[in-house]
């Protein structure tokens, strides 16, 4: 397998993760408790505060990355369909 074909099927992995109603509800959870977390910390906790900010910020850079990989396999589609269209 080639590396487009590669990331072709991983892009539709992600995005199959990514529809996932369990793994939305789940990071819709953690930022929630987590956003809680953090409005209930005591001001004075700034080392456990940016702890949290870090896990929030972390669920953002996992959504990221996932988009990143969609984004990759749309281009190879993308490119296929054009070099497709040439050839005909």
């Amino acid at each position: 397998m080639d590396e487009t074909d590669q990331e072709l099927k991983d892009a539709q992995r992600a995005k199959e993760l990514m529809d996932d109603p369990l793994i939305l509800q789940t990071f819709a959870k953690m930022e929630e408790e987590y956003i809680e977390a953090w409005k209930n910390s005591d001001l004075e906790d700034s080392k456990g505060r940016e702890i949290i900010w870090q896990l929030i910020w972390a669920i953002g850079q996992v959504k990221s990355h996932f988009s990143v990989i969609m984004d990759k396999g749309e281009f190879h589609k993308s490119t296929i369909s054009r070099n497709m269209k040439r050839k005909i």
